[in-house]
């Protein structure tokens, strides 16, 4: 009778826990990131076919092997995406600022970097509420996806 307790008891934890990685985040945060890496990737791929720039395909892989490892939810995976965003954030605006001086298109592409980088951050440190979930996505959303599809659009309509 105690073993039949016992393995509900076990089940039990197992349920409470499964949505809970290795590093302390929910599983939920390692997929949305993931989600934000794919979504980066088709804006960074549809923005080079728009103004027909040839850019390097490196950072793109990069971009789906951290997504994919998110996806199955690889711990290295994540310590990957946060050096991914880090860099990105202090080596981005560095190279547009040095290439474009400080003109607005530096300091969009630089918002734009900043809102993945928070975002990402929010996902992969702390502990994963669903408060911090959200606020991340929002930022996500307003410093990053809505600024980069204005841009689209804008320069859509001016190549016309």
């Amino acid at each position: 009778m105690m073993e039949l307790f016992k393995d509900y008891i076990d089940e039990k934890e197992t349920e409470e826990t499964e949505g809970i990685t290795s590093t302390g985040q929910s599983t939920l945060a390692y997929r949305l990131a993931a989600i934000l890496f794919l979504v980066n990737i088709f804006l960074t791929l549809g923005s080079s076919l728009l103004f027909s720039t040839t850019r390097s395909i490196i950072p793109v892989v990069i971009d789906l092997i951290i997504s994919i490892g998110l996806l199955k939810l690889n711990y290295i995976a994540r310590g990957f995406a946060l050096i991914r965003v880090a860099g990105g954030a202090i080596i981005w605006p560095f190279i547009y600022f040095s290439n474009y001086g400080f003109s607005l298109f530096s300091l969009i592409i630089t918002i734009i970097q900043l809102g993945f980088t928070g975002a990402i951050f929010l996902l992969l440190t702390g502990k994963s509420q669903k408060l911090r979930i959200i606020i991340a996505i929002g930022i996500y959303i307003v410093f990053t996806f809505l600024p980069l599809v204005l841009v689209l659009l804008i320069a859509a309509f001016m190549d016309q």
